[in-house]
């Protein structure tokens, strides 16, 4: 590991003054989080005499809006901006924490007239405007009917690739990797494998049936049933669990066979490995745990790279479906 934070003065590689570094995703979040915690005494002068490794160190401070960049074998990890810095009077640290490029796409409200556009139309678009370097990004083909007024720029990406997705049949991930915005289809590529006995500390799985949905009832203006799709083996073993809904003009049978898909078992895995930079959400990994008896090909929904005392490991939460984070926003254009 090696993390070099860059203030007014210049760039400084800290790596030696780290106590603890902890870079973190979720399919959810498209911003990337890095947690810095470092030891303030190590930016004194000691003695009389000046850090051992820069000669200006004890003038340093690290602010909000300073950059810190992480990376692992001159990979680079992380790129992004300090947004909170903490102190405590009881403790010998400062903990920063920073957001990558996905904080661009949270923190912006704009109005963007897509109908005719495709979702990689729309993310030219958006990266032109806001100057956001750009990575691969998927191609779909299919045009959008939505225009987006008051919306984040992240839920406009997810929503336009939300509705390619549907109209293909895929999923997409949203992520900055480095500097460079990425949209990636979410399929498996050169997938590696977490072993009990190798690589793999322990695995846990929890499965629940609490938000279980077993049959969707469509029915019309007047409540009229229209059409009822059901998933006859879960009903007997589970018990019914049924939710209903309203069409108008629009067909909801592909919404309520998603309906039924998302409400099958709940598998909730979290496994704990030695560290590998491939380990990002969204990207998949196959699992043989003989303890658990977990095996398979798993996504990863959310990750936790660590790195203290010279150790580096991951936390991953994993899915044995592939989901992506679906968004229903716009309106379609009359």
């Amino acid at each position: 590991m090696k993390l070099v934070l860059t203030n007014q003065t210049g760039g400084y590689d800290v790596t030696e003054q780290v106590q603890k570094v902890t870079l973190s995703g979720d399919y959810q979040q498209c911003a990337r989080t890095l947690e810095i915690s470092m030891l303030l005494k190590s930016c004194q002068r000691t003695g009389g005499r000046h850090h051992p490794h820069n000669q200006t160190w004890e003038s340093l401070v690290f602010q909000n809006g300073d950059h810190a960049a992480l990376y692992h074998e001159n990979q680079l990890l992380f790129s992004g901006n300090i947004e909170t810095r903490a102190r405590d009077s009881e403790s010998s640290l400062v903990t920063l924490t920073a957001y990558d490029g996905g904080r661009i796409l949270k923190k912006n409200t704009d109005a963007i007239k897509a109908a005719g556009l495709t979702p990689e139309g729309l993310v030219q678009t958006i990266a032109q405007k806001y100057g956001v370097p750009l990575g691969e990004i998927a191609s779909t083909g299919v045009k959008l009917k939505k225009n987006y007024i008051q919306r984040s720029l992240y839920d406009m990406i997810q929503s336009a690739y939300t509705d390619a997705g549907e109209a293909l049949g895929k999923k997409y991930i949203v992520r900055f990797e480095g500097q460079k915005l990425c949209v990636r289809e979410k399929i498996r590529r050169d997938t590696t494998v977490l072993e009990s006995g190798v690589n793999l500390f322990s695995s846990s799985v929890t499965e629940s049936v609490a938000d279980m949905v077993n049959q969707v009832v469509i029915v019309d203006e007047n409540d009229k049933v229209l059409q009822t799709l059901k998933n006859d083996e879960d009903i007997a073993r589970y018990g019914l669990a049924q939710v209903m809904v309203k069409q108008t003009s629009e067909d909801l049978t592909a919404q309520a066979k998603k309906k039924l898909e998302d409400g099958r078992e709940e598998q909730k895995i979290t496994v704990q490995n030695f560290g590998n930079p491939a380990y990002i959400t969204g990207n998949a990994v196959v699992v043989k745990d003989t303890v658990t008896g977990l095996s398979g090909l798993f996504w990863i929904d959310s990750d936790v790279h660590s790195w203290k005392n010279g150790l580096y490991q991951n936390r991953l939460t994993l899915n044995f479906r592939n989901i992506m984070d679906e968004k229903d926003v716009g309106e379609e254009e009359k």
